[in-house]
C-alpha cells in the first residue's frame, strides 16, 4: 500500500490554510492512501487550530518559531514517522496549484528520479518584478552550477520526495531548505527531475526575507557554507588546482560503485550498504523527532500540557488541543542568588511570597559572612549553602540545579526589583522562552556604568541581529529545561545574564525583553565596570562564536582585506609596486574567513541535534 503524505510548513497562516487545504486532492492515480500533514511553526494566530478543523491527520506544534528550515525538517521528520512512502511539500498561502500534485508525483511513482520539484517559470511569473525575476534566475543557474544538477526553479518550495530521498536528507541551515536540499542532493548522486506547474495568484508577499540585499546574502551564504562542507578542498584551495581531489570521493567497492548507500539515476541498480546503515539507505542518525522536549506548562484547565498532546504529531484519532501554554505561579521556582544581602534579603523573600503562590522560593547563599542564609530561612526560603563565596554565576546553577519548578524566576537579592514585576514576567512565559525584566537607562548608579552597558547592549545588538535593551539585567525568567541546557556555558562570575540572553537568543528561542522599575540598591554593587567590563566583553564574544561564528569572522576577514587592498593600491599609484604588507593584508583576511567558515560548520553540526 502507497502512501502520500502532503507537508505544508506554516507561520501564522489561519487566514489561508482552508483555501490551501480544501484545495488538496484527497485521491491521487498510484496512491493508495492520502494524509495531510501541517507544521505550525510557532504561530501566534491560531493556525494550529485552523489545520484541525479542517480535519488534517497529523499536526505538528514547535513551541517556538524555528525558521522554515527547521519547520520543513520537522515534518519530514513526522512524514517518516506516519509511515509515507512519498512526500510532497508545498507552501500554506497557496500560490502552488494543487492539481499539479499528481505531475509531480508521476516520475516518482515510475522509477525515474528520488526528487521532483515543481518550476513555475519564473520569468512569466507577473506578481514578481522584473529584478526578483533576475536574482532568481541568477540564483538558480549558480545552484545548478554547484550542485551539478539541471535544476530550472531551484527556489520553489513545491517539490516531492521518495521515502529513500527524504531519509537522506538533513538539513542545517536556519534559513531555507530549498538551495541546500538540492545541492545537497546533487553531492548525493541523487535523481532530480523537474516539471513544470501551474501557480495560483499571489495572496500576500513573502515573509522568507525582509530585503533583496538580506535573501541574497543569506542564500549566498548558505550556498559557500554547503558547498564547502561537500567540497572542502574545492572551496578552500582552488588555488592548488593539481591537486588529486579525488581523495575526497567515497571509496569504491569491488565493482566500482561507491561504498556508500545511493539511490542511482537507474531505479533498478542494485544498492550498496555498509555496516550502520538503516533500512531507509542512510547511515543512522537522530531518531525522526518533533519537538520531543516534554511540554511541561500547565494549561489553563489545570492538566499538563504534554497530556493533552501539544508538541506533538495528531495522528487521525489524537488530535489534541494545541492551544496556548500558560505560565501559573505555582509552577515557578523563584531562584534568588546572595551574597552577603543580610540587610534586604528578608524583605526580598517577604515581599517575593506575598505576591504570588510561587511553587518555591530559593535563596542561594554563596559563602556569606553576615547572616544572610539565616534571614532568608527565617523569612520562608529553602536556602542553599556555598561553604565560601563561588561568585553570582555559581550560585545562578546551584539554584537552578536545585530548582523543582516547571519555570525558573531568577531575581537579585539587592531588592532593586519589585515582586510586582515579578509576575509580569512569569505571564510572559507561556509566549516567550525567556523573559528578562529590563531596566532603563534613569535606573543606572553612574554615568560611566550607564555607557559601559549601552555599549555592551549596541554590540550585542549588532552581533545578535536584533534589539537588546538591557543584556546584563539579572532579572528574568525561563523554562527550566531551557536553562538546563546551558548551564555548562554559564560562567561562576558576573557574566551569567549575558551567557544566558544571547544563548537563547542565538539557539533561535523566543525571547522578550519587558520594561520594569528598578529601585536603588540596598548597599553597594559588587560590579567594577574597569574590573568587569572587558570580562562582558569577552563572553559576548564567546557566546556569538559558539552559535554564529560568521558575525566574527566576516567583519575581521572584510577589513583586513578591504585594508590590504587599499594599502596595495596606494603603493600602486604612488611608488608603482605592490608592498609585502599588502599582501599579508589580504591572505590573512583570507584565512580569517576560512576558519570562520570551518567554525561555522562545526557550530551547525553540533547544534543540529538539538533542534
Amino acid at each position: 500500500m502507497k502512501k502520500l503524505i502532503i507537508q505544508i510548513p506554516c507561520l501564522n497562516e489561519a487566514s489561508t490554510l482552508p483555501a490551501t487545504l480544501a484545495d488538496l486532492p484527497r485521491s491521487v492515480p498510484g496512491i493508495d492512501v492520502v494524509e495531510v500533514l501541517v507544521i505550525d511553526d510557532g504561530s501566534r494566530d491560531g493556525t494550529a487550530d485552523v489545520a484541525q478543523r479542517c480535519g488534517v491527520e497529523h499536526v505538528v506544534r514547535l513551541r517556538r518559531n524555528k525558521g522554515l528550515a527547521a519547520a520543513f525538517m520537522a515534518g519530514i521528520d513526522a512524514s517518516l514517522k506516519a509511515g509515507a512512502d512519498f512526500i510532497v511539500n508545498t507552501d500554506a498561502d497557496n500560490q502552488y496549484s494543487a492539481r499539479e500534485i499528481p505531475r509531480l508525483l508521476d516520475p516518482l511513482l515510475k522509477g525515474e528520479a528520488d526528487i521532483v520539484i515543481g518550476d513555475r517559470n519564473i520569468a512569466e511569473v507577473q506578481h514578481m518584478s522584473w529584478r526578483k525575476r533576475q536574482l532568481q534566475r541568477l540564483g538558480s543557474w549558480v545552484v545548478r552550477q554547484v550542485s551539478n544538477t539541471t535544476v530550472p526553479d531551484t527556489t520553489s518550495g513545491f517539490r516531492a520526495y521518495t521515502r529513500e530521498a527524504a531519509l537522506r536528507m538533513t538539513i542545517v541551515s536556519e534559513f531555507s531548505y530549498t538551495l541546500e536540499s538540492i545541492i545537497q542532493a546533487g553531492k548525493n548522486r541523487m535523481a532530480i527531475a523537474h516539471v513544470p506547474v501551474a501557480t495560483n495568484p499571489r495572496t500576500r508577499e513573502s515573509r522568507l526575507f525582509g530585503s533583496v540585499f538580506s535573501y541574497i546574502k543569506r542564500s549566498a551564504a548558505t550556498i559557500v557554507r554547503i558547498y564547502a562542507m561537500y567540497e572542502p578542498l574545492k572551496e578552500r584551495l582552488r588555488v592548488h588546482s593539481s591537486l588529486p581531489v579525488r581523495i575526497l570521493q567515497q571509496p569504491e567497492n569491488g565493482d566500482g560503485a561507491p561504498a556508500i548507500a545511493d539511490r542511482r539515476r537507474d531505479p533498478h541498480a542494485r544498492r550498496v550498504h555498509r555496516a550502520g546503515d538503516r533500512a531507509g539507505g542512510r547511515r543512522q542518525r537522530r531518531e525522526p523527532q518533533v519537538d520531543r522536549r516534554p511540554a511541561v506548562s500547565r494549561a489553563p484547565d489545570g492538566t499538563s500540557a504534554a497530556r493533552r498532546g501539544a508538541g506533538r504529531t495528531a495522528g487521525p484519532h489524537q488530535q489534541g488541543s494545541v492551544g496556548p501554554l500558560v505560565a501559573e505561579p505555582s509552577a515557578v521556582s523563584v531562584v534568588v542568588p546572595a551574597y552577603n544581602e543580610a540587610d534586604v534579603i528578608g524583605e526580598v523573600v517577604a515581599a517575593l511570597a506575598a505576591s504570588a503562590p510561587w511553587h518555591e522560593i530559593i535563596v542561594v547563599d554563596d559563602g556569606s559572612r553576615d547572616g544572610t542564609g539565616e534571614r532568608a530561612r527565617a523569612a520562608g526560603a529553602t536556602i542553599v549553602v556555598h561553604p565560601y563565596n563561588k561568585g553570582n554565576g555559581a550560585a545562578v546553577k546551584s539554584g537552578i540545579r536545585h530548582a523543582t519548578g516547571e519555570f525558573v524566576l531568577i531575581i537579585d537579592g539587592d531588592g532593586q526589583h519589585r515582586p510586582d514585576d515579578a509576575r509580569t514576567l512569569v505571564g510572559k512565559l507561556g509566549e516567550y522562552d525567556l523573559v528578562v525584566g529590563a531596566r532603563g537607562s534613569e535606573t543606572q548608579a553612574t554615568q560611566g556604568r550607564k555607557f559601559g552597558n549601552a555599549v555592551l547592549n549596541w554590540l550585542a545588538s549588532y552581533l545578535t541581529g536584533r534589539d537588546i535593551p538591557d543584556l546584563t539585567s539579572g532579572f528574568r525568567g525561563a523554562r527550566r529545561e531551557y536553562l538546563r541546557e546551558f548551564l555548562h556555558l554559564l560562567p561562576n562570575g558576573f557574566s551569567t545574564p549575558t551567557t544566558t540572553t544571547l544563548a537563547f537568543i542565538k539557539a533561535g528561542y523566543n525571547v522578550a525583553f519587558v520594561p520594569t522599575d528598578a529601585r536603588p540598591r540596598v548597599g553597594t554593587s559588587k560590579i567594577r565596570l574597569a574590573r568587569d567590563g572587558a570580562k562582558f566583553f569577552i563572553i559576548i564574544l564567546k557566546i556569538v562564536t559558539i552559535f554564529s561564528p560568521l558575525r566574527i569572522f566576516v567583519p575581521l576577514a572584510g577589513t583586513s582585506v578591504a585594508l590590504g587592498m587599499l594599502y596595495g593600491l596606494w603603493n600602486v599609484v604612488v611608488h608603482s609596486r605592490i608592498p609585502n604588507g599588502a599582501v599579508l593584508l589580504i591572505l590573512f583576511g583570507v584565512i580569517v574567513f576560512l576558519v570562520g567558515l570551518v567554525s561555522e560548520q562545526i557550530s551547525a553540526l553540533r547544534f543540529e541535534g538539538r533542534q
